[in-house]
C-alpha cells in the first residue's frame, strides 16, 4: 500500500477512512447516549400517527405548535419511507422559512430537524438541502444566532435568560399523547426566553459543519472573516465560564473542516496572530482543564493541533527551522499525551457494560410487550453509568484517531515542498464478480510500494537522505526519544488484542469495539508511512531485536485474525497489517539490516492463505503482495535450510508461468528476479554447507532446490523476451 494521507480527495464525498465521523454521524452517536435524549418512536409507532398531518402544524399561528411539529418531524425523518413521503410533501418548503422564526424555541427545533435529516440522509441529503436553497437561509440564521451569543458574552451571560444547557443532538421527543382529540397541542414548558443562544449556536454550527463536509461550494461560502471570528471566539478561554464544552468542541470541529485544504481562510489567521496563539495554548497545555480525559476534554487540544497543522505552511516559512521545530515539538507532544490512553485495559469493561445495557433494554422491551405497549427503537432508552461509560470511551477513541490523523499527515508529507497528498491507500478496491479484487487495481499500489522501498546496499530506502534535514531529524527524534517517544506507543496500538466481536448479549458495545479496530488500523497505517518514507531505517539497524519482535507480533496477529475476521473493520485491519509487514520486509535489503529468517510456520501459513480453499478472507487471498512477501522472504538468506527449501519450492510453483495475472505486476515489476540472482551465491553457500553424512536427505533436497533455482532464474530471465 502507498503512503496514506488523510486530506480529503476533494469535497463532495466523505473521506474513505474518516478520522472523525461527519457532523451528522457524530450527532447520531451523541444522540444515542445524550443525558436528555428521549426515546424516539419506532417506525411502527410513528407511521400510524401520520406524518403528513404534522406538516400542517408548521404553519400554525401558535409557536408552541410549530415547535412541537418540528420536534415530531425530527423523529419521522429518521425513517426512510416516512422521510421520502415528507420530502414529496414539500418538507423543505415548509421547514426552511422557520429558520427566520421570531421564536427561539421554534428555530432550535427546526435546526434539530435539519440535523437529523443530515444524519439520516448523509451526503446525498446534504446536497439536496444545498440545491434547495438552505445555505443562504442558514447563514442568515447563523448571523442572528451569533449576534445573540455576542450579546450574551458582552453582558456576562445575563441576556441569556437561562444558563447554557447542552444542545440535544436529537431534539426532545414530543410524546404522541400531544396529539389531542381537538387537534391542539400541549404548550411547551420551555418558553422562548429560556432557550440559550449557546444551544442555538451549537445546533447551527453543527448543521453548517455537516453541509461543509460534503461540498467545496459550502466551504467557500463559509470562508468569511466573521464566521472564523465567531468560531474562534467560542474557543477563547476568556469565555470559558459561559461557553459550554460542547460548543467549544463543535467550533473546533467546524474550524478543522474549514481550514482543511482551503487557502481562502488562511489570511484570516495570518492577519490575526491571536488565533494561532489561542490554538497553540490548547496544544501546549497553557489553558487549564484540557489535559484530562474527563468529559473527553483532551479532544479540544487535538482539534487545535489539527487546525494548526492545516495552517502550518501559511503560518511558518518552511525555511524557518527554529519555528518549525518548535511547532512540531508542541504538536507531537500533545499527540503523545493522547496516545497514553490505555485502550486494552478498558475493552473488557466496555464489553461488560454493553451486556448490561442490552439486559436492561431486553427487560424493558419484554415489559412493554407484556403490557401491550409500543416498543421503541433503542435511542436513549437506557441512560445509566454503563451507557455513559461506552459513550465516553467512544469519544476518547475519536480523540485518539485525531492524534493518529495528525501523525499520518506529518510523517507522510514531503517536508521540502509541502507535498501533494498521496493516493489514499484506504480507497476501496474494485472487485470482480467473484468478490476478488481486480489485479490491475491491486497492482497499482504494489508498483507504488515497490518503487518507494527498493533499497540500496546500505539499507536506506531509495529517496531517504543519509543526511536528513533539520525537520526530518526533529521528527525522527520525536519517535524514539523523550519526552514524546511516540513510536512505542504506536506499536502498542498496532498490536492491540481486540475481540473480533463482543460476547453474546453485548451488542451495545459493538460499535465501540469496531472503533477500537479502526484505531488499530490507523496506527498500523502510521507505522507503514514511517517505514515507506524512511523514518524507521536507523531504528531497524540500531534496534534490530525490536524490529524483528514487531514483525513477529504483527505476523502473529495476521495469522490469528485471518481465521476469524468477518466485519469490514476486521478486514481493513488485516489488510493494513499485511501491508505493514510488506513494508517492513522490504527494509531488510542492506548488509547491515536486521535478518528476517522465515520460520516454517510463516511459510506454511502463507502457502495456505493464498489457496482458494483455505477459508481465508477473499481480500487476503487476492492481494498479490502476499505472494510478493513470500518472494521477499525467499531472497533473504536463512540459517534454516529446510525452511528455505520450502520457500523456494513454493516460489517455483507460484511464479511458474508468465501468464499468471500477478506475475508481471509482482515478480517482474518488483524486481524479484534480481533479488534471487543476488541471493543465489548465499543460498548455494548455505546448501553446500549441509553435511551429507549427518543429513543426507536434506542435502539431497537442497541440491535439487539449488539446481531448480538456477534453472528458474534462467527461465524467468528469458521468459518475456
Amino acid at each position: 500500500m502507498g503512503r496514506q494521507h488523510n486530506n480529503k480527495k476533494g469535497r463532495g464525498g466523505q473521506r474513505s477512512n474518516p478520522i472523525l465521523p461527519t457532523a451528522a454521524a457524530a450527532a447520531a452517536s451523541a444522540a444515542s447516549t445524550a443525558p436528555d435524549a428521549p426515546a424516539a418512536p419506532a417506525a411502527d409507532q410513528a407511521k400510524p400517527a401520520g406524518a403528513l398531518p404534522v406538516l400542517g402544524k408548521l404553519k400554525s399561528a401558535d409557536p408552541s405548535e410549530r415547535a412541537w411539529a418540528a420536534t415530531t418531524l425530527s423523529h419521522f425523518v429518521q425513517d426512510a419511507a416516512l422521510r421520502k413521503q415528507l420530502l414529496s410533501a414539500n418538507l423543505f418548503g415548509l421547514l426552511f422559512p422557520l429558520l427566520a422564526d421570531t421564536h427561539a424555541n421554534v428555530v432550535l427545533e427546526v435546526l434539530g430537524t435539519l440535523h437529523n435529516l443530515l444524519i439520516a440522509g448523509g451526503d446525498d441529503m446534504a446536497a439536496d438541502l444545498v440545491r434547495s436553497g438552505l445555505l443562504p437561509l442558514m447563514l442568515a440564521c447563523f448571523g442572528n444566532v451569533a449576534a445573540q451569543v455576542h450579546r450574551a458574552i458582552a453582558d456576562g451571560g445575563h441576556s441569556a435568560a437561562a444558563a447554557p444547557r447542552p444542545v440535544r443532538a436529537t431534539p426532545r421527543s414530543a410524546p404522541m399523547s400531544m396529539e389531542m382529540e381537538d387537534g391542539s397541542v400541549v404548550k411547551s414548558d420551555e418558553d422562548d426566553d429560556k432557550v440559550s443562544p449557546f444551544a442555538l449556536a451549537e445546533h447551527a454550527m453543527g448543521v453548517l459543519w455537516s453541509l461543509g463536509e460534503g461540498s467545496n461550494d459550502v466551504v467557500k461560502a463559509l470562508s468569511m472573516a466573521d464566521v472564523v471570528a465567531f468560531a474562534m471566539a467560542m474557543l477563547d478561554p476568556a469565555h470559558a465560564a459561559l461557553v459550554p464544552l460542547s460548543l467549544v468542541v463543535v467550533s473546533g470541529q467546524f474550524l478543522n473542516m474549514l481550514t482543511d485544504n482551503n487557502p481562502e481562510v488562511h489570511p484570516f489567521f495570518v492577519s490575526t496572530p491571536a488565533y494561532a496563539e489561542c490554538l497553540m495554548s490548547y496544544v501546549t497545555g497553557g489553558i487549564p482543564g484540557y489535559d484530562v480525559w474527563d468529559d473527553n476534554r483532551l479532544q479540544v487540544p487535538m482539534l487545535a493541533a489539527c487546525i494548526l497543522e492545516n495552517l502550518r505552511l501559511a503560518l511558518i516559512e518552511l525555511s524557518d527551522v527554529a519555528r518549525t521545530t518548535e511547532f512540531y515539538n508542541a504538536i507531537l507532544g500533545a499527540v503523545s499525551r493522547v496516545l497514553d490512553l490505555d485502550i486494552a485495559a478498558q475493552v473488557d469493561g466496555i464489553v461488560a457494560a454493553g451486556a448490561a445495557v442490552d439486559a436492561i433494554e431486553a427487560s424493558q422491551a419484554a415489559k412493554a410487550a407484556a403490557q401491550g405497549g409500543e416498543s421503541f427503537d433503542g435511542i436513549g432508552i437506557v441512560e445509566n453509568k454503563d451507557s455513559q461509560r461506552i459513550k465516553l470511551f467512544s469519544s476518547q477513541l475519536e480523540t485518539v484517531q485525531l492524534g493518529l490523523e495528525i501523525l499520518t499527515n506529518i510523517y507522510s508529507e514531503d517536508m521540502q515542498d509541502g507535498g501533494e497528498p498521496w493516493q489514499d491507500a484506504d480507497a476501496d478496491d474494485d472487485e470482480d464478480e467473484d468478490g476478488e479484487a481486480g489485479a490491475d487495481d491491486l497492482d497499482d499500489e504494489m508498483f507504488e510500494d515497490m518503487g518507494m522501498v527498493a533499497g540500496d546496499e546500505s539499507g536506506n530506502p531509495t529517496g531517504a537522505s543519509e543526511s536528513p534535514d533539520h525537520h526530518v531529524a526533529s521528527l525522527s527524534a520525536a519517535l524514539f526519544a523523550p519526552p514524546t517517544t511516540i513510536f512505542p506507543k504506536l506499536v502498542r496500538f498496532a498490536t492491540l488484542h481486540v475481540p473480533t466481536r463482543p460476547a453474546p448479549g453485548a451488542s451495545a458495545a459493538l460499535d465501540a469495539v469496531a472503533h477500537v479496530r479502526t484505531v488499530q488500523t490507523r496506527a498500523v497505517a502510521c507505522i507503514s508511512n514511517m517505514a515507506l518514507v524512511g523514518y524507521l531505517g536507523e531504528w531497524s539497524v540500531q534496534r534490530a531485536g525490536e524490529f524483528v519482535e514487531l514483525w513477529d507480533r504483527l505476523f502473529a496477529f495476521v495469522v490469528a485474525a485471518s481465521s476469524s475476521s468477518t466485519t469490514k473493520a476486521d478486514l481493513e485491519s488485516l489488510e493494513g497489517t499485511m501491508a505493514l509487514l510488506w513494508s517492513l520486509t522490504n527494509m531488510v535489503t542492506g548488509k547491515t539490516s536486521p535478518r528476517l529468517a522465515p520460520r516454517d510456520d510463516v511459510v506454511q501459513w502463507l502457502l495456505q492463505a493464498i489457496q482458494p480453499t483455505s477459508g481465508a478472507p477473499a481480500p487476503l487471498r487476492a492481494k498479490p503482495n502476499r505472494l510478493a512477501l513470500m518472494a521477499r522472504l525467499a531472497s533473504t538468506p536463512t540459517e534454516d535450510a529446510a525452511v528455505l527449501c520450502e520457500v523456494l519450492n513454493a516460489l517455483y510453483d507460484i511464479y511458474a508461468d508468465a501468464a499468471f495475472d500477478y506475475d508481471a505486476p509482482v515478480f517482474v515489476a518488483g524486481g524479484f528476479l534480481a533479488h534471487l540472482q543476488t541471493a543465489y551465491p548465499a543460498v548455494r553457500s548455505r546448501f553446500r554447507g549441509i553435511d551429507k553424512r549427518r543429513d543426507r536427505a536434506l542435502r539431497d533436497r537442497a541440491d535439487e532446490m539449488l539446481l531448480n533455482l538456477r534453472a528458474f532464474i534462467t527461465y524467468k530471465a528469458g521468459e518475456r523476451k
